[in-house]
């Protein structure tokens, strides 16, 4: 890990997921004022402790786990801003 924090900093923000009963970590990095999504990670867990640590970094394989691109600087889901009827735009 010490090659990762010298590359990407130690400021992170992990958010729990689970693929096929597995558990795993959404990572997303320090970038700015927020976080951006870095990498997906699953476990295999045995009786014998982690087997496998799986690591995704494809957009495809983030959606399909509906996981927000970027978070604000307290790790919570930055919020889109509401799109504004067309009465309400002047259209």
């Amino acid at each position: 890990m010490e090659w990762v924090f010298g590359a990407a900093g130690t400021d992170w923000c992990l958010k729990p997921v689970a693929a096929n009963g597995q558990p795993g970590f959404a990572a997303y990095r320090r970038v700015g004022g927020g976080y951006e999504l870095h990498t997906l990670q699953i476990f295999t867990v045995t009786a014998e402790g982690i087997s496998r640590n799986s690591v995704f970094q494809d957009s495809e394989v983030f959606a399909s786990f509906g996981l927000a691109a970027r978070l604000d600087a307290q790790g919570r889901v930055q919020e889109r801003p509401a799109l504004r009827d067309q009465d309400d735009a002047g259209v």
